[in-house]
């Protein structure tokens, strides 16, 4: 007899308008399904050593003041992660699958999350940007050393207020594009009005070798070439769409797609996303070629520096 793994996202928050939305966006995801939510905020206080000095006479006026801002930060932080919870509420999650964990700030922000992914998680949600406006200009600090420190469990990077009803997933026939594809179906299988398109973008041949001299290859050679992929890529979004009805998931509600002489798969993706008016992408992290499979797939890193109004799921 097969026990069924409970599902449980952590969600690491600050007290950010952007982790508001990303509360609503993942309430909205996860409604109806039986998924355990922990959102967790990893709280700075002022060091014990700044209390260890008190003694001081030139210190003794600044305690009280500091102390406030302590009360203060612990005070925002349970009002954020409330307000964040009844959101999630609000979307459709039972009251008693959210939790709330503050957690005073250990070795680091990111070493701090890092530790808890360890706990048996299902994934874990992360915002594009945080409350430092000059560390996010294009991804978050914690952000980034999360998404490159997490190889064990698949992260969602939420930016902007993303639609929660439509997923574009990258298919390139590789082991981490289906499980992708499974972790998806897992999550969403239960939706009814939830939409997926699986795209499989066949770049150029001559992009694909990396050929750049005239004439190379021929014309003829990038015909076949391009025959060919369509011919694997029909077989592998079949196995994704298998994957994904499998999942509970309604076939009129999933759409394939080849999209073929692309230039970048990363840009064909989020283009498809956006003309679809889809608020998410879901990708492998690893892509077919060892070279890519380095910290992260090519792709995947591009995708995250595009999407960024987007979320972007990366599946180990």
């Amino acid at each position: 007899m097969t026990v069924e793994r409970e599902t449980r996202i952590l969600v690491a928050l600050d007290c950010s308008e952007q982790a508001q939305a990303m509360a609503r966006y993942l309430g909205e995801v996860l409604a109806g399904s039986k998924a355990k939510v922990v959102l967790f905020h990893v709280l700075s206080k002022l060091p014990d050593s700044y209390y260890d000095i008190s003694d001081l006479p030139t210190f003794q006026s600044k305690i009280r003041e500091i102390a406030a801002w302590d009360w203060g930060e612990a005070n925002k932080a349970h009002l954020s992660l409330e307000k964040a919870r009844n959101a999630m509420v609000e979307a459709g999650l039972p009251a008693e699958a959210v939790t709330i964990d503050i957690h005073d700030r250990a070795e680091g922000v990111a070493r701090d999350i890092l530790k808890e992914c360890q706990k048996g998680y299902t994934a874990v949600a992360i915002g594009r940007r945080g409350e430092s406006k000059i560390k996010d200009a294009l991804l978050g600090s914690t952000a980034n050393k999360l998404v490159s420190g997490l190889h064990h469990l698949p992260v969602w990077v939420v930016g902007s207020k993303p639609d929660s009803k439509g997923f574009v997933v990258g298919i390139d026939g590789s082991e981490g594009s289906l499980r992708a594809v499974e972790h998806l179906g897992a999550m969403i299988g239960h939706q009814k009005d939830a939409k997926v398109k699986l795209v499989n973008v066949v770049r150029r041949l001559s992009i694909q070798a990396d050929l750049a001299a005239p004439g190379i290859p021929s014309q003829e050679v990038e015909e076949a070439w391009e025959k060919a992929a369509q011919t694997a890529a029909g077989s592998n979004l079949d196995k994704a769409e298998k994957i994904l009805v499998q999942a509970g998931m309604d076939n009129a509600r999933i759409d394939c797609k080849v999209i073929t002489g692309a230039l970048s798969r990363a840009e064909s993706l989020v283009e498809e996303a956006t003309q679809a008016g889809f608020g998410t992408l879901v990708m492998g992290r690893r892509g077919l070629t060892k070279i890519e499979a380095f910290i992260m797939g090519r792709v995947t890193s591009k995708l995250l520096s595009q999407a960024k109004d987007k979320a972007v799921w990366i599946v180990h």
